[in-house]
Parts: structure tokens; sequence; C-alpha cells
């Protein structure tokens, strides 16, 4: 089904995934787990025998199917336009459904036998799967009867198909217009990356440029998001409430294992941030005055990079990330040493190429966690660079531990909750070692500093912004109330207003309008996990665990940390670092630390 390549300086190497056996072949022994579950739905329970092979299975099918599943989904994330991998996904989706119907009475099956598994788990044999089965037997009052069961495993086949096709949308079909510089001459976009590229030129006409068309090109398909965003919560609402939820937000606390009152905590948390946002956003218009020399600052103004280096090479990028986490011990530098050698990394952007920045999941049974990027030879690259390897870096070592003792397989994975954590914190370093790299030269250490609270308030008051929207479109759309471009706009505009204090709308010229496409393009937003909000954790988090992080005792924490996996509760996972994300401590330190930081800004 697949054809090897050449594998280039700046290209992952997917190949090592499918340890030298074909496509096909993975897919075979797919199949072969998926009917010996079905031969033995039945049977499984009848013994502690039967009871091992049966868990032993799940393993083989977990190992065998995120192998399959990141082999194609990388390939296709290559080129979304793809169509021999998207025929490859499509049959996957088939086989996957087919046998989704087949088992669709399992979870009865596991309830059905509570007793007799909660025995079994008594053996230190399985001990490691208590949480496993807690987690299956806490759905018993969402699990619908048996009959009801099937059906919904038929109606639910294209439950994903609003985000495939956002992604399709936003990443393949938006094409972007060529731009001109202050010469007039033409510049062809193929990304918008490219774009992004070109808002941090020291040309202000090109930056402008730009900037206007990064945002038109999305402003002209605000309808169809729109649309696919309503339809979208629609869906995920009444998936949600067929399941006895009250919602899809209540239906995703519940799988986080939090109530909302976390998260009416955070966001009152971090509106106490408006005062120093408003204030750093006054000194950082005043800086860019002075050195720009312009009076009316526009937002194109603010993006641009004014630093006499205005290009990082990938490699100038591999060195600065090594020299930024010294802080950390050998072991860690080792496994981003693997990354870079192994080539773990697709830096290059593309045509098609999904347009954001990932590592994978979906890690058991792996030994290589990829990341796909668009390099784009600037200082904010290198943050993504950093903020993907934190990732990459957590999966390497819960992996690790999950597979030196064999029976915690299914906790080789990480809670959405607090996987922001690591990338944010490799982040928070490389600021600490920038800081520190340029403190005698005034005017890198500000771009750096506006740079670093850039990113703060980028995770936490904007990602709360983002959120808050979120929750309420979801719910407002679950209450039956109409969802239009003109309500999300004007809700959007609400609550810039209220944890930014910035009208940022308030010009009447048509370019300015193009803004309002921003919250109508957030993928999250199509993925239904209530994902935005954890961004802020992450942020908050990090900068407390960054700070500390030469103490022998956070370090020893911090591991703890990266190896445990999922095997706690997300709440439970964050306290090992000993931080209770409802202490206000937490966040009066990130504030004073922002706050210190725009105080040095103000400095000659």
């Amino acid at each position: 089904m697949a054809t090897k390549q050449k594998i280039k300086r700046y290209e992952w190497n997917l190949e090592p995934i499918l340890k030298n056996k074909s496509l096909s072949s993975w897919i075979s022994e797919w199949k072969k787990t998926l009917e010996y579950k079905v031969k033995k739905i039945n049977s499984f329970c009848d013994s502690p025998i039967n009871f091992e092979k049966w868990l032993n299975n799940i393993k083989n099918e977990e190992k065998i199917s995120n192998v399959i599943a990141n082999y194609v989904s990388n390939h296709n994330c290559e080129n979304l336009g793809d169509n021999q991998w998207i025929g490859i996904q499509q049959q996957l989706s088939y086989i996957s459904k087919k046998y989704e119907d087949k088992l669709a009475n399992l979870v009865h099956v596991y309830l059905q036998n509570e007793k007799i598994i909660k025995k079994y788990l008594t053996n230190k044999k399985f001990k490691n799967y208590k949480r496993m089965f807690a987690l299956i037997f806490r759905e018993r009052n969402h699990i619908l009867p048996l009959e009801q069961e099937k059906l919904w495993t038929k109606l639910t086949a294209t439950a994903s198909g609003f985000n495939e096709i956002f992604l399709t949308l936003s990443c393949n079909d938006i094409s972007f217009p060529t731009i001109k510089d202050k010469n007039g001459q033409e510049i062809k976009i193929i990304s918008s990356y490219d774009l992004i590229k070109y808002t941090e030129s020291k040309d202000r006409c090109l930056r402008k440029n730009a900037w206007v068309a990064f945002h038109h090109s999305y402003y002209q398909y605000m309808n169809t998001f729109s649309k696919t965003l309503f339809n979208n919560f629609l869906n995920a609402n009444n998936y949600a409430k067929a399941r006895g939820f009250k919602s899809y937000v209540d239906e995703v606390f519940f799988n986080d294992e939090i109530n909302e009152n976390i998260l009416f905590s955070l966001y009152k948390n971090i509106e106490n941030f408006k005062s120093i946002f408003i204030e750093y956003r006054k000194v950082k218009k005043q800086i860019y005055q002075k050195i720009l020399k312009i009076n009316d600052i526009e937002p194109w103004d603010l993006t641009t990079n004014y630093l006499k280096t205005e290009s990082v090479t990938i490699e100038e990028a591999k060195k600065i990330v090594f020299e930024a986490l010294t802080p950390l011990n050998k072991e860690y530098l080792d496994v981003i040493k693997k990354a870079f050698d192994q080539n773990w990394i697709s830096f290059l952007p593309k045509k098609g190429k999904y347009s954001g920045a990932y590592s994978i999941g979906r890690t058991f049974g792996l030994d290589r966690y990829f990341i796909l990027m668009n390099f784009n030879n600037s200082l904010d690259a290198i943050n993504t660079l950093i903020h993907e390897l934190g990732h990459s870096v957590h999966s390497y070592f819960y992996s690790k531990k999950q597979n030196e003792e064999d029976n915690l397989w299914p906790y080789c994975d990480s809670n959405i909750f607090y996987a922001e954590i690591p990338s944010i914190c490799n982040e928070t370093l490389l600021f600490f070692y920038n800081l520190k790299k340029y403190e005698n030269n005034s005017i890198v250490k500000k771009y750096l500093i506006m740079q670093f609270i850039d990113n703060f308030f980028n995770c936490t008051t904007r990602q709360i912004i983002f959120s808050n929207w979120e929750y309420i479109v979801a719910q407002d759309i679950n209450n039956e109330k109409t969802f239009t471009v003109a309500s999300g706009i004007a809700l959007y505009k609400k609550l810039i207003e209220k944890y930014a204090g910035l009208d940022k709308f308030k010009k009447n010229d048509e370019i300015y309008q193009y803004q309002y496409s921003t919250i109508f393009r957030i993928g999250h937003f199509y993925a239904n996990n209530l994902y935005v909000y954890k961004y802020a954790i992450g942020q908050i988090v990090a900068l407390y665990i960054a700070k500390r992080i030469t103490n022998n005792e956070m370090l020893k924490k911090y591991f703890d940390f990266l190896a445990s996996g999922s095997s706690l509760s997300p709440l439970e996972t964050i306290n090992l670092l000993g931080i209770s994300l409802t202490d206000k401590n937490i966040y009066i330190e990130a504030k004073k630390t922002i706050s210190d930081l725009i105080k040095e800004l103000q400095k000659k």
C-alpha cells in the first residue's frame, strides 16, 4: 500500500514504525486481534487464564493499531489532499467500524462480569489494571441498552467528520493570494506559514499585505466555518445527551475526572491578569513606536521581528534547544539527540501539509515519537520546536516506564488535561536561557521578554477567551439558542473586553473586520475535547516548575510526573508536582513574574 522513499535531512523517517514489515501485514495482524475479541467476548471471564489471554490480546491490538494509525495519519498530514492516504484511511475506518459493530456489547459484558473481574484484580498479577477497569465501571450510568448501543456505533461512524472537513478546508483547500513588498515585487504564497513569516518582516508594506491576506483568506469562509462548527457542537451535544450527560461539556468534564468548578476557578484567576495585560500592551506599543519610528501602530506592526538577525537555521535551532535544556539531566538531552539523529521531525512547510504542529499520540508500541511542524526560520519556530519536543520526550519517558513494567501498558498515554505542561516548561527554559545569553544586549533582551510575555498571554488570556467562547457557544447550542457568524463575533468581542480590556475591533475599516475569522478557525473547537483552556494550565504550572527546575527535589518530582503516564487521574498527576490548580498562589506568583518583566521592559 505504501512506497518507501529516500529520507531527506529535514524530513521525518516514518519507515521504522513498520519494523521492516509491510503495512498490509500489520493490517492483517490487526484483524486477527479483532477476530480474537469477537470469538472470546463471551468467555474471557471464564477463568483467570482466559482473562490474562484476553488482556494480552488487547495489549497486542493496541500496539498494532497504534503502529498503523501513526504510519498512515502522519503520511496523510504531509499532504491532506493525497488520494492514496485518504483512501487507506477510509479503508481502515471501514475495518474499524465493522468490528465495532461486532463488539458493540463489550462494555455490557464488562459490566455484567464486574464482580468476577474485580475478584481477578485482587491477584497481584493483575493489580495494575485496577484503574483501567475502574474507568470502565464508572461509565455504568452512561451505557445504552445493547440494541441501542449497536445502533450507536453505526450512527457515530461520522462523528469525526466535521473535524476532517475543517482540516481539509483550512489546510488544503484554502489558497492564499500572491502578495507584494514595498517595491511591488510579487511573492508567491504556498502555505499559511509563509504569510506568518512575512508578518515579521521589516518591510511594513509586506507585513501589512501578509497580515491582510492571512486573515482575509479565512474570513471569506466564515459562513462555512460557522455552519460546520454549529453542526459539530449540535452533534456533540446530542451524542452526549443520548448517553445521559447534560451536554458535550458535561461529558468532557466526566472524562477528565473533574467538575466545572476547576474551569470556573481558572477563568476567574486568569481574569485577574487583565490589568497587567493592559499595561503590557501599552508598554509594547510605546517600544514599537520608538523602534519603528511609527506613531500609529497597527496590528501588523506588533509582529515585526526588528532584530538584525531575521533568520535562524534549523541547525542553529537544534543547538539552541540543547543549550536551553541543560538544566534537565543528561537522560533528557539524550532523547532530544535521538529525535534529531533518527529523523523524528518533519520540519519544512509545503502545500497541503497540516498547517500547525504536533507530537504524535497513541505511542504504545512505538519507540520514536514523531513531530510535524512548519519551520519558518524565526525565533518563534524555535519555540515551536522545543515545545513539540517537550511532548515527545514526555511520551518517551512514560513509554519507557510503562514498558519496564509490562503490565502497565494501559497507562502508556498522556491525558490532554496536563499534556501541555512539559512542552511549555521547555519554552520557559528556553526563555531563561536566552535572557541570560543576551543580558547585556538591551535590544535583543527586550525583544525576548516581549516574545515570552506574548506567549504567556497567548496561553492564558487568549486561550481562556477561546475556551470561554467555546463553553458558552456549546452550551447555547445545547439549549437551542441561535448561533450565527454575527452572534459568534459579538460574544468574541465581549470576552475580549472581559479578559483583555482591549477592543481590538474598534476600527470600522474592512480590513480590520477580517480578524473576526480568528474565532472560527480554532482547530480544537472541531475536535470535541474542550481543549484550549488546558494551555493555560500548562503555562501556569510550567512557569512554576521551570523557576524551580534546578532544585533537585523539583527535578525528581518532574521526572516522576513525566513517567506517570495516565496511571493516575489528571488532578492526581499534577499533584505529583506538589501543585494544586485551585491554589491562588500559583497564579499570584505568575502574575508577579510577568509584572516584573513588564517593569524590565520600561527600563531605558
